[in-house]
């Protein structure tokens, strides 16, 4: 609970960079699904370059922003709550619940990507 008084300069920068995480998470999922779009118009080959750009910025971008954003939360919510982070489960379970359907869609994202991949590379070699 250190870092929970008010005027605390680490707790706020601490939940900007929190928020800057979520943002940067959010909106790149938002940009990959209109360049997908883009993406499906313009053609399979398109597709496929687009594909492995996603496998090259997922890896290096999204999940370590997302990881950082979950430690975070955490980090944030035993600071803020000074009770254990099981005792704030109740409180946050909606957050869950929607940090857990962001995860299933990023799922499927990846598979999709994963599948486009080796759909052009089949072709590519047969």
């Amino acid at each position: 609970m250190a870092l929970a008084v008010i005027g605390s300069d680490a707790y706020k920068w601490l939940l900007a960079f929190h928020i800057l995480l979520a943002v940067v998470w959010v909106g790149s999922d938002v940009a990959i699904q209109i360049f997908v779009m883009r993406a499906k118009r313009a053609g399979s080959d398109r597709v496929a370059y687009f594909a492995r750009e996603i496998e090259w910025y997922g890896t290096r971008v999204l999940v370590p922003s997302s990881l950082a954003l979950v430690i975070l939360g955490f980090i944030l919510l035993h600071e803020s709550s000074g009770a254990s982070p099981s005792a704030s489960w109740s409180g946050c379970s909606p957050s869950l619940r929607a940090r857990r359907t962001s995860a299933r869609s990023q799922g499927a994202s990846a598979t999709w990507s994963t599948t486009v991949v080796r759909r052009t590379r089949s072709i590519s070699a047969g």
